[in-house]
């Protein structure tokens, strides 16, 4: 297999002509000084620069991905941007060398680069051994590679600057330290991969600041998938956790970031720590990390500045910029809060728009909860307005009930010191529910009695809940699932503890809201976007997934050459008129126009219609024409309430000369 995207199925020169036609090819001429560092870099008058990107892996890496997104972003427009993959995630470096070579002998026999970035180790390497046949006194500007050795070595040569992947390990171990005071070994999970090996050595360098700790390697690429799950559900509570990287098993089966981290969660029973944001969100635990899209925007500043003029050899090498990162739901998981993390820490998955999507229906419970409170203190500071207090009293329960059955409130309150829990049966739902259940009004036992009826993975996080309370926390808050008149149902909890002055008593008021509906469209959005990333269908010749409330690209491949090659922009609107221009038919152009138009688009999913489709005919390439359908599906984004559209084209040639044969 060739080092290339692995979604293209085509040769080296037709990736060329794409990869010119999508980017420009500009041309830019070095004119070397005769002492190194003294490079002028400016392109010839009306040309753009050009910069090659010289990537490791391939396009549908994570990495790969948001290091590109950080070059484009730094880089802006003006600059031509250019491709290579090398795959090694995928293939042999010897492999990937040789092919890199030959593709790389017709590109650069066309165009002369004003820069060149290498991402990630392979890369550097390759860049550094070729350099006299290809780069030849072009500056190298490297970014990812974690080998400090690599690095030292590159940077030893004229032209040559960047940023050192150097991973937060100490200060990810120093945190897992303070979070696991108890623990005596380290267990790094790493895999046979030249990355594999290099943050490896950067384990190694961090070992001495921890001698208390043993540490082990766990190799990945010498275990199948079973003795990996064995190896990690058989860790106990003195082992940390330290995930490096895990590309590959002993069964010779691939792993992305995300799949690693949805693996590995599941077999371990303990938080798995890492040091960069790749699968964050996915599984792990979190812990200091670095950004790979930062680290492409800092490539992409420095590659500005030699353009400019300034010389590689005045620009300081760089470490990547860190930040503290963590999984909401493994803090869940695993009962840790968050007063035990770093102060501006990262939360990912929290669920921060809950409060606006449900203000609607909060708001009345909480607000007649308040007056009541405020009643009460009332009637006992003014014994004397007992009688007109108690008339005010009646009046809110009502206006209490009314709301509470209008919302299908469910109301309790739990006494700590008993563990008991009073259902409250003002609100008919709530009578309803303990009817339902076979609950008594007060329960024994409470926090274990409500557990029993729900969903048994929700069980830890509503006794989490409670365990809050019981340890001091003034407020605490869970999600849970159950079993409903025969169907899934899911509602959202929060206590809020009342402190009685008098008898120094606390006493827990909680009230759960149902979310099902906002749950079961989060598992819908979860599921297209799993499809997208995983659909494999014959018929399938292009998809994407864009932002439309920000009107961005969040992704986008062109998977069968139809004639077409739409040219690829981080902007939404840019992205669509490229194709448009690719139309023959002015009828189908309009009507496209109109189907995709950002604008309508938002307003039809507001007025609830989500699902849109246009069949329309092209030339492919001079054989005969094809017929192609195009799918759009809206969602509305579970983590920021964006609308976002997930597109597909297909190509139904078949079907539609069938149909048409059918009808003649």
């Amino acid at each position: 297999m060739k080092p290339y995207n692995r979604s293209f199925r085509c040769p080296a020169l037709v990736l060329f002509i794409v990869l010119a036609l999508t980017l420009g090819i500009g041309a830019a001429v070095f004119a070397a000084g005769t002492e190194p560092g003294i490079l002028d870099t400016r392109p010839e008058a009306g040309g753009e620069p050009n910069v090659l990107f010289l990537s490791s892996y391939s396009p549908d890496w994570s990495e790969t991905a948001m290091q590109m997104q950080g070059l484009q972003n730094a880089m802006g427009n003006d600059v031509s941007q250019q491709f290579v993959f090398m795959d090694t995630k995928h293939v042999g470096f010897e492999e990937a060398e040789q092919y890199t070579c030959a593709h790389l002998k017709t590109l650069c026999s066309e165009t002369r680069f004003d820069a060149v970035v290498a991402g990630d180790d392979a890369a550097l390497q390759f860049a550094m051994k070729y350099r006299a046949a290809f780069f030849e006194k072009v500056p190298i500007v490297f970014m990812g590679v974690n080998s400090t050795e690599t690095a030292r070595a590159a940077v030893a040569l004229p032209y040559v600057t960047g940023t050192i992947e150097a991973l937060p390990l100490e200060q990810t171990l120093r945190l897992a330290c303070s979070i696991r005071p108890h623990a005596a070994r380290v267990l790094g999970i790493s895999d046979g991969t030249e990355s594999g090996r290099a943050v490896l050595s950067q384990l190694k360098d961090a070992e001495g600041a921890f001698p208390e700790l043993s540490f082990e390697a766990l190799d990945s690429s010498r275990l199948s998938r079973d003795e990996i799950a064995a190896r990690l559900s058989a860790c106990g509570d003195d082992t940390i956790l330290l995930y490096l990287v895990m590309t590959r098993d002993g069964s010779g089966n691939s792993y992305n970031a995300r799949q690693a981290a949805e693996f590995l969660s599941e077999a371990a029973d303990l938080p798995i720590f890492r040091a960069d944001e790749m699968g964050m969100g996915n599984g792990f635990f979190g812990g200091c990390v670095i950004s790979y899209r930062q680290m492409g925007e800092q490539a992409g500043q420095t590659v500005r500045e030699i353009l400019n003029g300034t010389a590689p050899g005045k620009i300081v090498v760089k470490n990547a910029e860190t930040r503290y990162e963590f999984d909401y739901s493994q803090l869940r998981r695993f009962g840790i809060a968050e007063s035990a993390l770093p102060k501006d820490s990262t939360i990912l998955n929290r669920p921060a728009t809950f409060w606006s999507e449900n203000r609607q229906t909060l708001i009345p419970g909480i607000f007649i909860i308040s007056a009541l409170l405020v009643m009460l203190l009332m009637s006992v500071c003014y014994g004397k307005r007992r009688a007109v207090l108690q008339r005010k009293l009646a009046g809110s329960q009502l206006l209490y009930r009314t709301a509470a059955n209008s919302a299908d409130l469910v109301v309790w309150e739990y006494d700590p010191s008993s563990r008991r829990i009073t259902m409250s049966f003002d609100s008919d739902f709530t009578r309803k529910v303990c009817e339902a259940r076979g609950f008594p009004q007060v329960l024994e036992n409470g926090p274990e009695r409500q557990a029993a009826v729900i969903y048994e993975k929700d069980r830890p996080a509503l006794l989490e809940m409670y365990r809050q309370i019981d340890a001091g926390a003034e407020t605490a808050e869970c999600q849970y699932g159950f079993l409903w008149e025969g169907a899934p149902a899911y509602r959202w909890a929060k206590s809020t503890v009342l402190h009685d002055e008098k008898t120094h008593r606390r006493t827990a008021v909680c009230i759960s809201t149902d979310i099902t509906a906002e749950r079961r469209m989060q598992q819908l959005y979860e599921k297209e976007l799993q499809y997208l990333h995983q659909t494999n269908d014959g018929t399938l010749t292009g998809k994407g997934h864009f932002d439309l409330t920000e009107g961005t690209t969040l992704e986008y491949q062109l998977l069968v050459d139809m004639g077409e090659t739409p040219l690829y922009s981080r902007d939404y609107d840019t992205l669509m008129q490229n194709f448009l221009d690719t139309l023959e038919e002015e009828k189908d152009r309009k009507t496209i126009m109109r189907l995709t138009d950002r604008g309508t688009l938002i307003q039809k999913f507001r007025e609830g219609e989500r699902h849109l489709s246009y069949r329309y005919r092209r030339a492919k390439h001079g054989r005969s024409p094809a017929w192609i359908n195009l799918q759009c599906n809206m969602f509305l984004a579970p983590a920021n309430g964006h609308i976002e559209c997930f597109m597909y084209s297909y190509d139904v040639t078949e079907q539609e000369l069938k149909t048409r044969s059918f009808r003649s």
